[in-house]
């Protein structure tokens, strides 16, 4: 019996191998205008989150000199230092959550110009593998070997209007 169920086992999942292709999606995927674009409009945020970061960062440092400056005044009593230690702490948090935002707005930014490209290449992907008969396509990335007639990446290419750049 453990035969017949490996057997069986043995032939669908070879039924299932002859039936995968593969693709070079991340060629393809730079291949694309919209990335170039896409990417163009991610490094021109990217610099312009970059200079603001740097600005809190210099507002932040000298704040913080001003109030080190305050701090080692003799005379102060305990109470204003731990004033000024909470409004350094406070400061610290501000300048982390400015640099925290930054960072979400341009991830935020990067799924919304991507989510149509990825959507275009997924859909040009299943159209291929519909009409090669095919249940199922990998990426080549996580691929060992795969035998050359098994690559859709030229025909995707083609469905896109593209030449698909090599990895």
């Amino acid at each position: 019996m453990k035969k017949v169920v490996f057997l069986l086992f043995l032939v669908a999942s070879t039924a299932v191998m002859a039936q995968t292709g593969y693709v070079r999606s991340q060629g393809l995927m730079l291949a694309m205008p919209e990335t170039a674009t896409a990417n163009k409009t991610l490094n021109e945020l990217g610099t312009k989150l970059e200079a603001e970061v740097a600005k809190a960062e210099q507002n932040a440092a000298t704040k913080m000199r001003s109030l080190q400056y305050k701090a080692q005044d003799p005379e102060l009593g305990d109470a204003v230092r731990q004033d000024l230690a909470s409004q350094a702490a406070t400061l610290e948090q501000e300048l982390n959550k400015v640099k925290q935002n930054a960072q979400m707005e341009l991830q935020k930014k990067e799924a919304e110009l991507m989510e149509p490209i990825t959507t275009r290449l997924t859909q040009a992907i299943e159209k291929i593998a519909k009409a090669r008969g095919y249940k199922m396509v990998v990426d080549i990335s996580s691929v060992s070997y795969a035998d050359k007639e098994l690559d859709i990446t030229l025909d995707v290419s083609k469905e896109l209007g593209i030449a698909p750049k090599e990895q």
